[in-house]
């Protein structure tokens, strides 16, 4: 069995939720506060999360009919708040007009921000930045974070579940199933709560 991590490669039950999803509705929380210039830090190219990640934030850049720009969708290899300042220089460096930042990790686009802060920009109103996961953390930076809640409280108490009703009926040649926990965006004062003009 597996939970929040998993690779379709491998034949397993499965606790996890949409990513997919979880990211079409990030980045399209960002388009609804008037952003249409979304930078993107994704993780790295092989784990499934990143990918799918990745492929939900396309798929509501194309559902709003904003293009694509691969200048402004960066590669993260260790997702910390120090990477998360490089990318956010990095996406200065190119003189590409942004006005959203979304982040397959909250420590990443807590980096971002800090960064975009010290250059003088002003979030949300120049930047608004949403990131993954909604650590305690994101409650307790300026301004606090939006972010993506995977629920974890109740992806262990599947995982637990799932643990004790596979041991119960632990057969040979048993099929495998996936269960996929909700998630939802946790609206702080990082993204506009008014749309931008």
């Amino acid at each position: 069995m597996v939970f929040d991590r998993y690779a379709k490669i491998i034949p397993s039950h499965r606790v996890v939720i949409d990513d997919k999803k979880a990211a079409f509705k990030a980045t399209e929380h960002l388009i609804q506060m008037g952003c249409d210039k979304i930078a993107y830090l994704r993780g790295d190219l092989i784990s499934q999360i990143s990918i799918d990640r990745f492929l939900g934030y396309k798929e509501a850049l194309s559902h709003y009919h904003i293009s694509f720009d691969h200048d402004l969708a960066l590669v993260c290899q260790n997702n910390s708040i120090e990477e998360g300042r490089n990318k956010a220089l990095e996406l200065l460096k190119k003189k590409r007009k942004i006005n959203g930042l979304f982040a397959v990790e909250d420590l990443l686009a807590i980096g971002a921000m800090k960064e975009f802060q010290k250059q003088g920009f002003k979030i949300p109103e120049d930047i608004a930045c949403l990131g993954f996961s909604n650590w305690k953390l994101d409650e307790s930076v300026s301004p606090p974070l939006s972010s993506v809640e995977q629920n974890g409280f109740l992806m262990g108490s599947k995982v637990f579940e799932v643990f004790i009703r596979d041991q119960k009926n632990n057969k040979e040649g048993q099929s495998f199933f996936t269960e996929i926990i909700p998630s939802k965006i946790i609206i702080r004062e990082s993204t506009a709560l008014e749309t931008k003009t």
